[in-house]
Formats: C-alpha cells, structure tokens, sequence
C-alpha cells in the first residue's frame, strides 16, 4: 500500500506559506499533528534509551547549558532539566512548538526550559555556545528524512570546543532474509493479473523499499556493517557513502531480500547506552527498511552474497535518499549478478512529491467519521482508500454500523471496478444477521444492487459478483438471486459461468439447499455435458462429487475416452471423485483403480504424483504398490525442484515401511536420486537404500555408492567431503549387515584415510579398524594397504588409530618390520630438533621447530570451550579440532611435522605402537640381535620425542599425562616383565573385540526385533489367489487387491491404520463440568502443524449467540486464521477446528476464552479455557550421530542449560533409562560401558527436532550412599528454545 511515511526525525525549520510549499515544508508540517509524536513518545525503546543516558548521568548535566533539537513534545528538554542542567533550549520548527512551552510550564520548567519556534538555520539563540547538543535525528534507513545535516550545521554553530552531542555514534548494518510469502503476494502478482502481464507495475514495486517489522526467524545470514557515524568529528559529506558488504548464509535458504538497519550509542555515558533497530532486537518506531532483490537467491550454509551499497542524498530534496545496490552471489544452485537502481534518484522519497513513495504499514487506524466525510466526496480514489480502511477495520474485529447507510448511497452507485470489488469484500465482513440469526432489514437495500451486478454487462462485474454470494450464508440473500445465478451459467464469457457454478455449489451446501435449487443436479450435469472451459468443468465436476456422486461417475465413464486428453485441473478432480467415491463404497474401487492406473501416464507431474498418493492409499496390491513406486522414482529423476524430491522421498519412506518386498525392486531407481547436488536429498536416499538391503541387492547397491565415492574425488568446491563422509558410512553399514562386502570395498576407502575433512577421514579408519577385527582373512592386505597409505594420512586423531591397528594386527615378523619402518619414515632422522646436539643454540631450535609447524600437514585450532570426552566428561586437551596446514616449505613427514606443532598426545601413541611392535617381535622369536636392534631405535625414538617436549621453542609444552606414557614405554621396553607384555599385546585387543561383539550383538537384536514383527496373525486363513473365483472378469491387479484387503482385516491392520484410538491420549478437558459451555480439545501435532479440534457443548437452556473461541498463543506459535462465531441451541455441540503453525521447538503455550452472548441483550459471557501445553516430545525423535560428531556439536553449540539431579530413584542406571524414556531421546553410549557397578556413570544422549535442530545431552550421576544420587544433566543445541524447554521437560520428569 502507499502511504505517506511519517519520518521519525524532528522538525527543525520554519513554515512556508500555503501556496509555495516545498516538500521540507510538508515534512514539516506532517508534525504538527499530535498523532506523530504519541507514537515516538510510545516507542519505549527510543525513550527510555534517551532518559537513561540523561537521567544516570545528572553529573554530565549538572549546571550545563543544553540544547535540544527538533524538541517536539519537549520531553528531551524536561529529561535534561530534571538532570540539572542550567538552562536547555529546545528548537522546534513545526507548530507543536506551542503546545510544547504550554507542556514545559505545567511541568514548572519555564524558568530553565525555553522553546523556540523556527529553523535551526535561521534562529538566534540567546547564548553564543552550548555545552550539549541533544536530538533525536535519525529517520528510516537512519538516514531517510533525518536531520543529521542540522545537527552538524548546529554543532558547528553553537557547540563549545570539548562539548558533547548525545547520540555520538550510529551504526548501519545489512543482513539477508527470507520473504517468500510477501514477495508473492505484492511483488510477483504482477507478472499475471486476470491473464494479463503487468510486469512494468512490478518494477515500480520492486524499486521501492518497504519499512515494516522483519521477524527475526526471517533472518537467514550473518549480518554486516556498512558505516559507522562520528557525529561528533562527521561532516555533512559523509552522509553520501558506498560500502562494500558481504553476508555469509547461516543456514540453507532462500534470499529474497536485504534488510538495511541501524544501531545508536551514548558512548559519553558513564556507562554506555544502546539500542539497536535490528530484526532479532525488540520492535521500535523505525522498524526496518527492506530492499528486494530481483533474483530469489538459493544459497546454501556458508555460501556469501557481497557486493556495494551506495546512498547519497537526492539532489532536489536532501532528506530524500538515491540508493543503489550492486550484489553479487555465486552458489552451488546458482548464480546472481545486479545492479539495483530502477528507481533512479529518489529510491526513499517523500510521499508528497509523489515522484515515489515509501511502503509502509501503518498501524493507525483510521476513525468511522473519517472514512464517512471520504465515501462522501465524488473522488473515486478517495473512495477506494476509505473502503480499503473500512474493510481492515471490520477485518481487525470492529463493527461499523454506522457507515452502512453511507455506502449504499455513495458506494453502490459507483462504476469504478475497484470500487465495487472492495465493496464485496466489506458486505462479506460485515454482520449481516442480528443476535437472533434473522438477517438485518437494511440488508434488503443491497440485494437490488447484487441483481443488477448479476446482469452487469460487464463480465467481470458478475464474475466478482458471483465469487463474492459463493462465500456468503445468509439464505434470505441469496434466494431472491437464484435466477439470475442460473442465467450466469449460460453467459458467453468463461470467466462468468465457472464462478456461477462455484455459487450453486455453495447454494447447495446451505441447509435448504436443495429448496433454493431444487434441480440443481441436472442443471450442473447439462452444463457439464455441453461446456468446454476446463476451469468451469473442473468446478462442475467437484460440485457434482459433493453433492450428486452418481451423476458424477456416470459422467466420467461415458467421456472415459477422453480422460487422457483433458487438463490437468480436471484430472485432479477426477481423481478427487475416486476417492470419494470408494471411501463410501471400498468394493468397488478395483474399477477405479484402472482409471488411476491410465492417469499414471499424464504428461503433468502434479497428476502423477497424485495418481500414486490416491493409489497407494485405495489399494495395498502389490501391483499398485509396484506402480506409485515406479512414478515417485521417475518424479525424482525428472523434477528439478529440491523441495518436490525431498517430498518425494518422503512417500517412498512410507511405501517402504509398509511394502518392503515391493521397495526392495526399485532400489535401484530411488539411487539415481543420488545425482542430486542437494545433500539433504542424498542423506535421505542413503537411509532408504540401506534399510533396503538384501542379499540379493547388496552387490549392485555396494556398486553404486563405489562409482559415488570416486566421483567425489574432484569435487572438494561442491561440499565433496561431506558427500563423501556420507557415502563412506553408508558402505560401512553395507559391509556391517553383509561382512561378504567388505573386502571388495576396503581397499577403494583407504584411498580417502588422507582426506582433507577430518571426519570423513575419521569414518574410513573407524571401518578399517573394525574390519580388521571381524575378517581375520583382510587383515594382510588391508595392513599392507595402510602401510602404503600412511605417509598420505594427515590428521592427527586418524594417524592415532591407524597407528593402533599397525601396532595390534601386525602379527608376522614381515608385518612388523614393516610397520616399524613406516613409523621411523613417518619420524625421520633424529634428533627432532636440530639444536639438540648444541644446547645452546637455541635460535636454530626455534627455527627448526617453526619451520616443522608451517611445513606440517595439519595444525591444531584451539577452542574456546573445553572438548567433551565420550564419557561425557570435559578434557583441556590440546588435540581438539584439526586443521589441514598449506604447506610453506620443505615438506616433512607427516608424524615429525604433528610432533613440531606441539601434538604431544600422537607421539604417546607412536610410543606405545613402538612399544607393541618390538614386544611382538620378541614374542614371535625373533633372534635376540634383532629384537634388540629394533628396541634401541624404539627407545631412541620415544627419548628424542621426550627430549623435544623439554624445549622452549615448541609452541605448547609437553603434558604430563603424554610423559607418563611415553616413560611407561621406556619402562616396559627396557624391562619386559610377562605380566606387562600379556597386558600390552592381549588385553588391549580383547577389549576391544568385546566391544565390537557387543556392538554386532545389539544390532543383530534390533534387526531380529524389526523382523519378529507379525505381519499375519498364525490362525489367519491362508488365500490362494490362483484358486480364487474370477466371477466377474476381475483383473489381476483386482484379485490382488481383494486379497490384500481381506489380509488387513484379517490381521487387523486396517483397525491400526486408523489410528483413531490414539488420539484419546491427546484429549484435554479446557473447562469444567458446571461451566456454561463445556470445552476439550483434541490436539494433533504433525512436525510444522498443531491441530485442535476443540468440542463446545452448551449445558445452558439457552440459545447461546455469536459464540466463538478466542485463542492467544506464547511462544513460537502463530494462529492460521481468526475462528468464525456460531450459535448453539440448549445441549447443542459444535466442533470447532483451529490452525495453528510451529517455527521451532520451543515449548509453546495455547490460552483463550470462549464468548458468547446469551438471551439477554447486555449479557454477555465469558469462560476462561484452561491452558495448552505444547510438549517438546511432540517435535523431538531419537536419532544417532558418530561420536565424533557429537562431540565436534558439542563444542560448537552456544547454548547450554545445566540441570542439577534431583530424584528419588535410587539406582544410576534406572535414572539413565528413566532419563531416556521420558526425553524420547536415543543414548549414543555403549551399553558395555555403561556396566560394571561402580555407582558412577556418563553417557551421552541424541535427538533431532522435525526443524532440523540437534538436541546434545550429557548425563554424569554419581551414587552418593544413603540412596540418594548426586549430579548434573547438561543440555546442549544451537538455539535457545530446545536447550530451555528440554531442561524443564528433564526439570519436571527427573523426580522419577
């Protein structure tokens, strides 16, 4: 909408006279009015931000001389007054300036608050200088119709050499949002209006910023700052600026627009005050200003939109602004290059010189007396403006009966298109009934007009005219119009007769209905038989399934035909009929089923996919199945949109937990989803092909993910690391559930143990590790392997478990000669420092040890936060996150390179591999000289890295815990009792092994228990369909399809499908019994939808009129739609259905009243509904994550809310599966290490919201004696909402 902006800055200059105004006059003017300056008063934010730095500071006030420009109200002044300040002057250009010294004297300020009426310009003050300069400049954009240039002008004028300007500095700042639903309403609409292209009015719209309040969840990248405002040293040329910018996307999203906003501070505080505009702070007048950008951005998490944002003041009006916006964005599914400034100068103007307006909503309403003196005038523009008014107003819940009259004289007359539609739209607001149900008298003056429009010989008159009766219910309104509707449905022009249709069919859901029109039926079918505008047979046929379903079958088996050929539309409706019609009569569906079958092959993907959806949910045959599979696949491979594919594989994910047998055929097909960039997508196919798998599927599944893997190797830019972490994990899962696999595999993943991503990395040593274990015959293959691909492996947690599988499956004499040589190659020549055999050359150890930390293959980040072991508990340990080092220099080998970097924890581990391998080649008998000679170079290897530790050169110290290890060696290599060597080389190793039964163990029980789950009952009737009767002509797919049927009875799936049962659970009692109106509410909650369908029961004897319910909701939960009144007769009941949409996992709060209006004419009741909980287990699900993962979240994630145990069970491993039941969350910790019995314990525990969000929580209790259990439960996630609502939901079950 265009109105005219009220900037938020004060007036500062004189009046003009009335015939030669200026567009400064007019900015001028518009504050005068008293309205302008309630809302900036309103704006507790601005206010109290200008009080605090005024009132907490009186010392900086006390005896000064202060002056206020743009005083307005005065309220600055008055602040600074009560702070001491020896006089203030308050500068005030527009006439409020009276009423401001009227204000200062009732407050008893006129002895030290003086108001001068005029332009700071023009004034003279009575003093020479000022000792502070107060005001409140800033406008929209901060600099949209500000007043930055008559501070500084003022600043120079009067301000005393070291005096002070309050604010003293402003930022502005640019961030990234998503604003689909907006764009599409107000911009996109112009691209087809009525069929027609508007594109030009587009450009218009898209040229002006909009000034409006952005949700913060709107917001989807980082932001950036583009300026910073002195104003204290600023002049006024550094108003015009250009800016670079660049934003970093935080999540996977969509860009519609930029979001331009500012942050003000009183640096000169004692104590600083601030406030921000910005979208994730509290609302202010200034809300935001938007620009939108002519390309929809798809970017991804980290990708970067930069480019240049230029502002300079307009040169005709200098508190107008001329922007450009240059942008630029290269991203994984596309790329943008613009040039913003359609507009020209004057992009933020002032909506009085027309040239451009700004959007802004305007939250004024205006007043019934208002909108009457407009209706009145014989300006059509004004007229529309005062029904556009007239129409909110009823819309926001006000009753204006007073402008009825009005409109029937001044408005129904009218012509103008315009107008008549927004009169429509307020005779569909408005009451038209009174408290009784009987429509109002005066609504007798409007059916005339609805006839005429009927018989308009415009076309879109009564198109509009017939929309507008097909959504109204007053029976006594429409019946005088039932002929002329009828007529419609003969009229030339398309347009007419579908929305005549749409009116019958309305009429005919009234309840005298089939009085209004009692052959409404055969006229519809004649109307169907003969028309030929698919939208007008599109509507005839849904008003046929309604309401005469017999007619309707028999129409689309006489034209079965012609189906192929028909729209898309009319297919849809088609297959709307079907299901309709076998709700009612399920027996008969296998005719209709054929029909599905035919629909399958329409060139329009939306037919197909509701083809499948329709057959999937009328028949469970497998030939049905096998066929919506089928389309679903060929719609993943044909459909480029990411969002249609993710809701494809969401069908599959249904067809295959019903249909397993049926899913395992098209295995292959649901893989080609694979070549999909996006990786959700990906992620999503890879959990379908892996519950998928057979024996009999393994070899060619195992195939495909090989052929994936390598096509990863050059793709490092395309995110390639993470696709190929998740396709490494899904082979490891093959090879898991078929050990057959696994050698054929191996091999190709040792090739990525080098990979730059260290959790890819990380996987592929994890499965070669536990391959090793479980496949005895790999073992000298996959260790000559890992000897080969040793010197590649650049991470340090990846050099330390290949180091541990060389030192634990080396078992012959080659094998460990080997590996020895390997880790000395991987050492290199000692001493590691080059200054160790002159200790006092300490610059060239300096030298030696920077020169490894620069040439080596990674480096060790530091962080912030301590790292979360798997036991849950913290660690300082230095090895936290990796970083993969360019190299600079001379490379190194990859082990003397960590060592120089300070990795004193690998080289406990190159210890004890050293260790292990000497000790083994003494147990397989080697000669005494031999084993020795391998000590001596093990002892000297462990020494010189100890020795390395004591220099100050490195840049971290040698720990004590890695000291300790790497003496134990020492000890152990210099003494090797039997005892230690049968802990070295067994123990280790058999631990675990049990570990990696215990793991197989648990999987194989999870499979059994998924298989044990009876899909037959054992006394069911066995069916042989080759013996079954084909009375009839019944079709394969049709026997199949009674067959099944008979099957879901029998076994009583069909009772489970319907679930009906289970929604008792979710059954809440809003009210009590002795209530007037007895309320519950069923609530459903469906990931981004809450559904509450809330059962009213009047136990009055009275008609209760215009009741309805009014819900308020807290937290992030918006109501969909304003519920409609109704009336309830004596013992009555009414279900009431209410929308509500979620935004994230907090727990949310649903409250309201009922309202309702008895006999009497002032009685009016109210009953107060208890409250809804909205439980965060309702949109959290136990998922699993590698322990890496885990703990890489853990030490990423911000929010952390810690909850102190206090429960009366007794018992640490009951409180733990009590922890685990009630939080619906999944515990990533080893049942093995969880046993022993020693009363302490930590695990960790995993889940995912539906929004995508990851639920961290660590649980370490200790049992105290005196059965009671001491400790704490830490919660861990990304955004606030989860971290709260789970530790109360913990807060609230812990008790036990």
């Amino acid at each position: 909408m265009d109105v005219d902006s009220k900037p938020p800055a004060a007036a500062d200059g004189a009046p003009a006279k009335q015939g030669d105004k200026t567009s400064a006059d007019y900015y001028f003017d518009s504050y005068s009015h008293f309205g302008i300056h309630e809302e900036m008063l309103k704006d507790t934010i601005r206010t109290r931000a200008y009080m605090n730095s005024i009132l907490n500071n009186k010392f900086m006030f006390k005896d000064k001389v202060v002056l206020d420009i743009g005083c307005g109200t005065g309220i600055l002044s008055l602040f600074a007054a009560k702070a001491g300040a020896a006089h203030v002057y308050g500068i005030e250009c527009s006439s409020i300036a009276e009423q401001a010294k009227a204000i200062v004297a009732d407050n008893d300020y006129a002895d030290r608050v003086t108001i001068i009426q005029g332009k700071v310009e023009e004034v003279d003050l009575p003093v020479k200088e000022v000792d502070i300069i107060i005001s409140e400049w800033m406008g929209y954009f901060l600099l949209y119709e500000s007043m930055l240039d008559t501070v500084i002008h003022a600043r120079d004028r009067w301000l005393k050499p070291g005096g002070l300007v309050l604010p003293d500095a402003c930022t502005l700042s640019l961030c990234g949002i998503e604003d689909a639903q907006y764009r599409a309403d107000k911009i996109d609409f112009w691209d087809d209006v009525y069929g027609f292209n508007m594109r030009v009015i587009k450009d218009l719209a898209m040229a002006e910023p909009l000034v409006d309040t952005v949700e913060h969840t709107q917001v989807c990248t980082s932001s950036c700052l583009l300026k910073k405002f002195d104003i204290t040293q600023m002049t006024k040329d550094d108003a015009a600026f250009s800016a670079p910018f660049s934003i970093t996307a935080t999540r996977n999203d969509y860009i519609h627009a930029l979001v331009g906003y500012f942050d003000v501070a009183f640096a000169a505080c004692h104590k600083p005050v601030t406030f921000s505009t910005g979208p994730c702070a509290r609302t202010t007048h200034w809300k935001q200003t938007v620009f939108y950008l002519e390309d929809c951005l798809t970017v991804c998490e980290g990708e970067t939109i930069s480019g240049v944002v230029s502002c300079r003041p307009n040169a005709k009006n200098p508190r107008d602004l001329d922007i450009t916006l240059e942008y630029h964005f290269e991203g994984k599914h596309g790329e943008a290059h613009r040039k913003q400034d359609p507009a020209g100068p004057g992009v933020m103007a002032n909506a009085t010189e027309r040239s451009c307006t700004m959007l802004i909503y305007n939250d004024k309403q205006a007043s019934a007396s208002e909108i009457k003196e407009a209706l009145e005038t014989g300006d059509t523009e004004a007229k529309i403006m005062a029904m556009q008014k007239a129409v909110t107003l009823l819309l926001a819940g006000e009753q204006l009966p007073q402008l009825f009259i009005t409109i029937v004289r001044y408005v129904l007359p009218s012509e103008d298109h315009t107008v008549q539609k927004l009169l429509l739209l307020y005779l569909e607001a408005i009451e038209k009934t009174d408290p009784s149900g009987k429509v109002l008298p005066e609504m007798i003056l409007i059916c005339q007009n609805l006839r005429n429009n009927l018989q308009h010989p415009n076309e879109y008159i009564r198109g509009v005219t017939l929309r507008f009766l097909a959504r109204i219910r007053e029976e006594e309104i429409l019946e005088p119009l039932v002929p002329s509707i009828l007529a419609n449905l003969e009229h030339r022009h398309s347009y007419v007769r579908r929305n005549a249709v749409l009116a019958i069919h309305a009429l005919c859901k009234l309840p005298k209905g089939d009085l209004l029109v009692p052959d409404a039926d055969e006229l519809v079918e004649r109307f169907l038989a003969s028309e030929q505008d698919v939208s007008a047979k599109r509507n005839a046929l849904i008003m046929l399934t309604a309401h005469a379903q017999e007619r309707a079958v028999k129409y689309l088996f006489d034209h079965l035909d012609q189906l192929p050929v028909w729209g898309d539309i009319l297919q849809m409706a088609v297959l709307e009929l079907i299901r309709k019609v076998c709700v009612g009569a399920p027996e008969s569906k296998g005719r209709y089923i054929k029909i599905i079958l035919a629909l399958l092959q329409s060139p329009s993907a939306a037919v197909t996919y509701e083809c499948a959806v329709t057959l999937t949910s009328l028949s469970q045959a497998p030939t049905a199945v096998r066929a919506a599979a089928n389309c679903y696949c060929q719609l993943l491979v044909a459909q480029s949109d990411n969002n249609v594919k993710l809701i494809v594989l969401d069908r599959l994910t249904e067809l295959k937990d019903r249909h397993r047998d049926v899913m395992q055929e098209q295995l292959l097909d649901v893989l080609r989803a694979l070549s999909s960039p996006n990786l959700d997508i990906r992620r999503k196919t890879l959990d379908i092909a892996l519950d998928l798998l057979t024996s009999r599927n393994i070899d060619e599944v195992v195939m495909v993910l090989k052929k994936e893997v390598l096509k990863t190797q050059g793709a490092d830019g395309e995110r390639g690391p993470e696709y190929r972490q998740m396709l490494v994990g899904a082979i490891h899962a093959c090879a898991g559930k078929f050990p057959e696999v696994a050698g054929s595999v191996v091999q190709l993943l040792m090739d990525f143990l080098g990979d730059a991503l260290v959790s890819s990395a990380l996987d592929v040593v994890f499965f070669v590790r536990e391959i090793c274990e479980t496949h005895p015959a790999l073992r000298p293959s996959i260790l000559e392997r890992l000897r080969d691909t040793f010197p590649t492996i650049t991470a340090s947690r990846v050099l330390s478990c290949a180091l541990w599988v060389l030192g634990e499956y080396s078992s012959t004499r080659d094998e460990v000669v080997a590996a020895l040589e390997v880790l000395h190659a991987g050492l290199g020549p000692l001493p590691l420092l080059a200054a160790e055999d002159d200790d006092g050359d300490d610059a060239a150890a300096a030298k030696d040890a920077g020169a490894g930390a620069a040439a080596g293959p990674a480096a060790f980040v530091g962080s912030k936060r301590p790292a979360v072991l798997a036991d849950g508990t913290y660690a300082t340990q230095a090895a936290v996150v990796e970083a993969p080092l360019l190299s600079s220099g001379p490379t190194l080998p990859n082990l003397r390179a960590l060592l120089l970097a300070g990795d004193f924890f690998l080289g406990g581990v190159v210890a004890a591999t050293l260790t292990k391998l000497v000790l083994r080649l003494s147990a397989l008998g080697v000669p005494r000289p031999g084993v020795n000679r391998a000590c001596a170079s093990a002892m000297l290897a462990v020494v010189a890295m100890l020795r390395l530790g004591e220099s100050p050169a490195l840049p971290a110290p040698l720990d004590d815990d890695s000291r300790d290890r790497m003496a134990a060696c020492v000890a152990v290599l210099a003494n090797p009792e039997p005892e230690m060597v049968k802990v070295w080389l067994d123990d280790c190793r058999n631990a675990f092994a049990t570990l990696t039964a215990d793991k197989q163990t648990r999987e194989a029980a999870a499979a059994a228990a998924e298989s044990a789950k009876a899909a037959a009952q054992p006394d069911d009737l066995i069916d042989f369909g080759h013996l079954r009767s084909r009375k009839g002509g019944l079709s394969q797919l049709e026997l199949e399809d009674q067959v099944t049927s008979d099957l879901a009875r029998a076994t009583g799936l069909a009772e489970a499908a319907g679930g009906g049962a289970g929604r008792l659970n979710r059954v809440l009692q809003l009210t009590g019994f002795s209530d007037p109106v007895y309320a519950e509410a069923a609530v459903t909650v469906h990931q981004y939808d809450i559904v509450m369908d809330v059962t009213l029961l009047n136990r009055t004897r009275d008609t209760l009129q215009n009741l309805t319910l009014e819900l308020a909701t807290m937290g992030d939960l918006k109501l969909v739609e304003r519920l409609q009144q109704y009336t309830l007769a004596p013992g009555a009941s009414k279900v009431i259905r209410a929308n509500i949409k979620v935004s994230s996992t907090e727990t949310g709060v649903i409250f309201g009243n009922i309202v309702y209006e008895g006999p009497g004419a002032a009685e009016r009741g109210v009953v107060v509904l208890g409250d809804i909980h909205i439980d965060i287990m309702d949109y959290i699900a136990p998922a699993s994550v590698p322990d890496v993962t885990f703990r890489n979240m853990w030490a990423e994630f911000e929010w952390e809310n810690k909850v102190a145990i206090n429960t009366a069970i007794t018992d640490v491993d009951a409180f733990l599966s009590h922890v685990v039941t009630s939080t619906n969350m999944r515990c990533l910790t080893p049942p093995r290490a969880l046993e022993g019995g020693a009363g302490y314990l930590a695990a960790n525990l995993y889940a995912r919201s539906v929004f995508g969000e990851d639920a961290l929580v660590n649980v370490s209790v200790e049992d105290t004696g005196g059965g009671r259990l001491a400790g704490y439960i830490r919660i861990r996630s990304k955004t606030q909402g989860i971290a709260l609502s789970l530790g109360d939901k913990i807060t609230l079950k812990q008790k036990g």
